[in-house]
């Protein structure tokens, strides 16, 4: 017997749609058609029965569900043990693998020394409960819309240019004037307080890079200024490398972690959230 294809089964159930079944899988509708199917043949009963709203169980088959369920529950307790039950898989964006996710899992593993933390960086969304991954951390709009889904704060975003370039730009047109460097995917327009004036410019991009992090050589080297995330900049901030030019604001765009219902280890998962967030509003 197929236990994904159980679970599968199971979570369509409990979803009540193949298509939400197959968000929070992240797995096309037909492919948890199929497996439904694929179960049925094998224990020769349907199990799925088709209406207006959505899906539900079919009556005769209520005995086998529960007896899948069970014997869900009988493999999570031989295969989930110890050492599973102490690794944590998370994903985000490779920007966030780098800047954001090594400092805050060090501090999570003074907590739980016993813990494995595994990062996959990836700018790809990958399927949640399908990768197995136990955590998440996603911009934009969400669809899994049958996760748990935290909003996490921001420290936001602010101007920064070494010191010498720092003390070239002295009012608002020089921002246009002065090379900047650019994330690419983001938008070129800036808007905010410079020096107590308000600006809104689009600045001579003349160094792109796919994450923060990669733009910083160029911005201490003085080549161009930058927007920066603070639990980047700060740090150099602080110790003179770099000079904060403007706090601003832009249009945001929301960041979540994801993950699933009934987790096995929500505590420690919460834990790892909340230190996400402090390294954030850094």
């Amino acid at each position: 017997m197929n236990i994904n294809a159980v679970r599968t089964v199971l979570l369509a159930l409990e979803t009540g749609s193949l298509s939400a079944a197959g968000l929070k899988l992240g797995v096309p509708p037909s492919t948890i058609s199929r497996r439904i199917k694929e179960l049925e043949a094998e224990l020769g009963q349907r199990l799925i029965v088709r209406g207006g709203r959505g899906i539900s169980a079919v009556e005769q088959a209520q005995d086998t569900l529960l007896k899948l369920k069970e014997v869900v529950r009988a493999v999570d307790d031989c295969y989930i043990d110890k050492a599973s039950r102490n690794r944590l898989r998370v994903t985000a964006t490779l920007e966030m693998s780098i800047s954001i996710l090594p400092e805050a899992t060090t501090k999570f593993q003074e907590q739980f020394p016993e813990t494995v933390v595994e990062i996959v960086g990836d700018d790809n969304l990958l399927g949640l409960v399908e990768a197995d991954f136990d955590l998440a951390i996603r911009s934009g709009p969400l669809k899994e819309s049958n996760l748990v889904a935290r909003k996490l704060r921001s420290g936001g975003l602010l101007l920064a240019a070494a010191p010498d370039l720092a003390n070239e730009i002295e009012d608002v047109r020089d921002l246009e004037k002065a090379a900047f460097a650019h994330m690419t995917g983001r938008s070129l327009g800036l808007s905010g307080q410079f020096k107590g004036q308000p600006f809104n410019v689009t600045p001579r991009a003349k160094v792109s890079a796919n994450t923060f992090t990669a733009l910083l050589p160029s911005v201490i080297a003085g080549l161009a200024y930058a927007e920066m995330p603070g639990h980047i900049a700060n740090p150099l901030i602080e110790c003179g490398r770099l000079v904060q030019l403007s706090q601003f604001k832009l249009d945001t765009v929301p960041l979540h972690a994801l993950y699933p219902k009934h987790h096995k280890n929500e505590p420690a998962l919460n834990v790892l959230i909340d230190l996400v967030e402090k390294v954030l509003c850094a």
